[in-house]
Order: structure tokens, then C-alpha cells, then sequence
């Protein structure tokens, strides 16, 4: 659109400038320029661009010597920039564009809690072993099992409401090789993940 504008500023047609990009395999429609010349911005883009400039503003700040920096304000997180535009300038701002903004201003927000910790290393740092080097074929039935385990808070809190006091694992034993994996797999929910969970998975699906 911005070549098409230049091409009019110099005193050519919109037609004949359309006609020449189509030779060159660019496809525009006059009327598709005229369009997009007369076409007023949506809703959503202004409010996200009024959004933007909010936390523009309020994320970052002029110090002593003339520079910008981030502000206090720029360490908040999303709900807590929502909240504030909400309490200060612009009452009625959705969260959905304050994410937008912060995303585009590459602002995250500062979490401090430590997260959810679901592996403890052994003290000694050691990892196990790979006792099969990455090699799943097996000769026979009953020779080759295969598990892996997940953690779910949706099980371990299916009412909802805040996080779980503890979390749900849901272990599945897989045979490599032998019968089909319908005949050989088996899954287990528990609210601990132990080494007596994996071999409880493993009678649970017929596998031991």
C-alpha cells in the first residue's frame, strides 16, 4: 500500500499502477486499495493501542540523568497491571489487553514464589542408569517394560478452588515388544510417586 501511495504522488493512476503489480504477479484491486485507504481502524485496535500507551507510560520512568528506566510499576504482573489501570486511568480495560500490551512491551512481571518442585535429586547426584541403551525391541513377552509418570493437580483437587495440598501422579507401565500395547499397558493414580507406585502399575496392568 505504501508503494501504491508513492506511485500516486508522482501522478499515476491507481488503476494503472494496480495493473502493473498484477503483471508482476503482485494480485491488489484498485477498489482494495481504495478500501483499505477509507477503512476505519477496529475497536480493538485502538483500545489495545490506548492500553499500550497506558503501561508505556506507567512501566517505565525518566530518573536523575535523563534516562529511561523501569519503574517500580513495571515489575507487575498481569493482574496486578489490570487492577491498576483499572484503579487509576482506564476503569474498564479487560485483561485480555493489558496481556496483549505486556507482551508487545516484553513485560512479565516479577513472581516470587518458588514454584512447585515435583523432582528431589538423590543426595549423592547419581541418575539411573540406562539399563536397556535406548533400545525398546524385545525378543519375547515379559521381558521389557517401559514407564514414565505424570503429575496432574486436576486430580488431586477435581473441585477446584486453589492449589491441591498434594499432587496427583498418574503412573503407565508400557510392555516393549511381546503382546499389543492394549493387552500390555496399565495406569495408576496415587497422591505419591514411589517406587512402590511404579510396581503397583505394573500388577495393575497384568504386566508382573
Amino acid at each position: 500500500m505504501g508503494f501504491i501511495d508513492a506511485m500516486r504522488a508522482e501522478g499515476h493512476a491507481v488503476e494503472s499502477i494496480c495493473r502493473v503489480l498484477r503483471e508482476q504477479g503482485c494480485q491488489v484491486a484498485a477498489r482494495t486499495y481504495r478500501a483499505w485507504r477509507t477503512r476505519r481502524p477496529a475497536a480493538r485496535t485502538i483500545s489495545d493501542a490506548q492500553v499500550l500507551n497506558a503501561i508505556g507510560d506507567i512501566a517505565w520512568t525518566i530518573n536523575a540523568d535523563g534516562r529511561r528506566v523501569l519503574a517500580a510499576e513495571g515489575l507487575y504482573g498481569r493482574r496486578k497491571m489490570t487492577a491498576y489501570l483499572r484503579r487509576t486511568t482506564m476503569p474498564t480495560v479487560s485483561f485480555g489487553a493489558v496481556d496483549r500490551a505486556m507482551r508487545i512491551l516484553g513485560l512479565a512481571g516479577v513472581r516470587r514464589d518458588k514454584g512447585v518442585r515435583t523432582t528431589i535429586p538423590a543426595k549423592d547426584g547419581k541418575r539411573a542408569g540406562d539399563l536397556l541403551n535406548r533400545d525398546f525391541t524385545a525378543g519375547a513377552p515379559n521381558q521389557v517394560w517401559v514407564t514414565d509418570f505424570e503429575r496432574h493437580e486436576a486430580f488431586a483437587n477435581p473441585g477446584g478452588g486453589g492449589r491441591p495440598s498434594r499432587d496427583a501422579c498418574r503412573s503407565r507401565h508400557l510392555e516393549a515388544g511381546g503382546r499389543p500395547a492394549a493387552w500390555a499397558w496399565g495406569w495408576l493414580v496415587e497422591q505419591s510417586s514411589t517406587t512402590t507406585s511404579r510396581l503397583s502399575t505394573a500388577r495393575w496392568g497384568g504386566l508382573g
